[in-house]
């Protein structure tokens, strides 16, 4: 069983043809979704050994099933949480204190599949979806929202490089009302259900510059 197999959060079933005697088995934890002849679909829940053309006759309606195209996708249903982000090195240029550094953040975050088919087709119609690409494609959208917000943010306050942490429930806030309309998202069939922000950090070599700078300031006032 290869590795994306293992890891995939949606499998997919390449289309066939219809037969009798074909039947269909869902495990638990997944759902099915049935797309009959490129148009009509239906989700199809845990069950075993169901009679697929029955099920295409009777419930979706179709009269004449045997013959017809079907792909099956199965889609893991749990809860995807907790899952980590972080970027850094932005470069925030505060003209009112006339202070230049660079600070990152992480975090976690959760998510859940608002809408299969977009979140299929926008990876690829023929192959599974893992954890990975999904997560990969999500961390990255995070990352350009974020860098943008911090970026902005600072560069146009009166806060010092000390008290940034202050901010951290208002940039949060920022980032989950734009990842909310995040076009790029809910065009994946995502959504992006809470987001725990940590303590934005400062680069460790900015905060030995500003460091030597109070301190030699100091040294001045005192001569």
């Amino acid at each position: 069983m290869g590795e994306d197999y293992v890891d995939s959060i949606i499998q997919v079933v390449n289309p066939f043809t219809l037969e009798k005697g074909t039947f269909l088995t869902v495990p638990i934890q997944y759902e099915a979704t049935i797309i009959v002849n490129n148009g009509t679909e239906a989700k199809i829940m845990p069950c075993d050994k169901l009679d697929l053309v029955h099920h295409v006759k009777k419930v979706i309606g179709v009269k004449k099933p045997v013959g017809c195209s079907v792909q099956l996708f199965f889609v893991l249903t749990k809860t995807f949480s907790n899952i980590a982000f972080g970027f850094g090195n932005i470069k925030v240029n505060n003209g009112r204190l006339q202070d230049a550094y660079h600070i990152g953040a992480n975090g976690v975050f959760s998510y859940k599949i608002e809408n299969l088919k977009k979140l299929v087709y926008s990876f690829n119609m023929t192959k599974n979806v893992t954890s990975s690409m999904i997560h990969d494609k999500l961390n990255k959208i995070i990352t350009s929202v974020g860098t943008d917000i911090i970026s902005k943010y600072f560069a146009n306050t009166e806060i010092s490089i000390f008290e940034i942490n202050a901010s951290n429930s208002e940039i949060r806030q920022k980032m989950v009302d734009a990842l909310a309309q995040e076009k790029m998202i809910s065009d994946s069939g995502l959504k992006i259900t809470s987001l725990t922000l940590e303590p934005i950090f400062v680069r460790e070599e900015d905060e030995k510059v500003m460091d030597n700078r109070i301190n030699k300031k100091g040294e001045d006032q005192d001569e």
